[in-house]
């Protein structure tokens, strides 16, 4: 299945947040490498940067809502506040149930953090 197929088989809300979301991963950074990982769509730079998990695919954890998640959450929690945890020691997330929602600024300053810490840490390896 490519992205297309996968964003046209969703349930129209999350159909519309996917869309929405993956344009401003692509706009902060259109070299990104686009990989299906666990059935949703994963953004590497050389590892994962973020993801983004509608609920109607299995394993998202949640009943309802489109999951912006963080592959380094943790971290860029102690600078954005508004990023979710949970028990979870890595990973990090943003959850959208309505396209108002999203604020592509935020969004996209929390991302170009994600991506720089990632740089950082291929260039340690």
């Amino acid at each position: 299945m490519d992205i297309k197929e996968f964003i046209n088989s969703l349930p129209e809300a999350e159909k519309q947040i996917t869309t929405a979301l993956r344009k401003i991963v692509l706009d902060v950074n259109p070299s990104f490498e686009e990989k299906f990982t666990y059935g949703v769509p994963y953004f590497y730079t050389g590892k994962r940067v973020c993801f983004i998990w509608p609920s109607s695919v299995p394993r998202s954890g949640f009943k309802t809502g489109v999951m912006f998640g963080l592959c380094n959450g943790v971290i860029l929690k102690k600078k954005f506040d508004i990023i979710s945890c949970g028990s979870c020691k890595v990973i990090g997330w943003l959850r959208f149930h309505k396209l108002s929602e999203i604020k592509p600024k935020i969004i996209k300053d929390i991302l170009l953090e994600a991506i720089i810490f990632q740089e950082m840490q291929n260039l340690l390896k």
